[in-house]
């Protein structure tokens, strides 16, 4: 088992630090330093309110121009009406409920586990991904989409070999692979199944996530069985294409005969089909 999910430290050293908030270094963390931010602009507004209300009251009884008494009673009337606006901002959320006012940016982290060619669960057995599948590859675990109408390969009477407990793949390949298996039989050539879904390993093409695509070969890979094993995928709908280590590979297959799509893959263990479901 893998451990998904760890604890990792959030915390900063604010360029503005606040009075009580953080340690003695001066650092704190977003879910402490915005709620703290939002404690002081309510009290920074009420302060400036009743200031400016004394400002005002001020304006008004020191001054016996009827213009400037009239500037002093309009500042005290916005003073009031900002004070009475962030007051009942506060007394709302405070009645619908307290915990508004309460600004929790702490989200707890999931601590997940991965369990090979199981689905994703958390600590509480819960699923965090549905539908995801994982492989170890080199210790690291893989994630694949689930196959929602994957047909089992030994359902269809189709040899594998080193590809999992269970194979499958898509319903659509499946039934080109039916049609495949008749007539690829029927021509005398054996053939296995060497990786279906879920993978076993990691792959680069993305289809191996889906099923839509498997590893496979002749049993005995001569010049005649690769051609038959694309004739016959050419038939069933199937794109069939050989897959060598090298250029020198290649240049012998065409050599001894060997006809239709054959690429050069460097990082492939052996040479064999990736059979498409189109």
């Amino acid at each position: 088992m893998v451990v998904l999910a760890q604890e990792t430290d959030l915390s900063y050293t604010v360029l503005a630090p606040l009075p009580g908030v953080g340690d003695s270094d001066g650092k704190t963390t977003l879910e402490t330093y915005v709620p703290a931010i939002f404690k002081l602009a309510i009290g920074l507004s009420a302060v400036a309110a009743v200031l400016m209300i004394v400002l005002g009251g001020f304006q008004y009884i020191s001054s016996d121009a009827l213009m400037k008494k009239n500037e002093g009673r309009e500042r005290i009337k916005n003073a009031v009406f900002g004070l009475v606006l962030v007051i009942s901002a506060w007394l709302i959320l405070n009645t619908i409920n307290p915990n508004l006012l309460n600004i929790n940016l702490n989200i707890d982290s999931i601590s997940t586990t991965a369990v090979d060619g199981g689905k994703l669960l958390a600590d509480d057995g819960s699923e965090v991904y549905p539908g995801k599948y994982s492989v170890n590859v080199n210790g690291t675990p893989v994630y694949y989409n689930d196959c929602n109408t994957c047909t089992s390969l030994t359902s269809l009477g189709i040899t594998t070999k080193n590809a999992g407990s269970n194979p499958l793949v898509d319903g659509g390949l499946a039934a080109k692979l039916a049609i495949f298996d008749a007539e690829i039989k029927s021509s005398g050539v054996s053939w296995i199944v060497t990786e279906a879904y879920p993978p076993t390993v990691n792959h680069k093409a993305e289809c191996h996530r889906f099923g839509t695509c498997i590893d496979a070969r002749p049993t005995n890979q001569t010049a005649g069985n690769i051609n038959g094993f694309m004739s016959a995928a050419q038939k069933a709908g199937l794109r069939a294409v050989y897959e060598v280590k090298t250029q020198a590979e290649k240049d012998t297959l065409i050599k001894n005969g060997v006809t239709g799509n054959i690429i050069v893959v460097s990082w492939v263990t052996g040479p064999h089909f990736s059979v498409y479901k189109n």
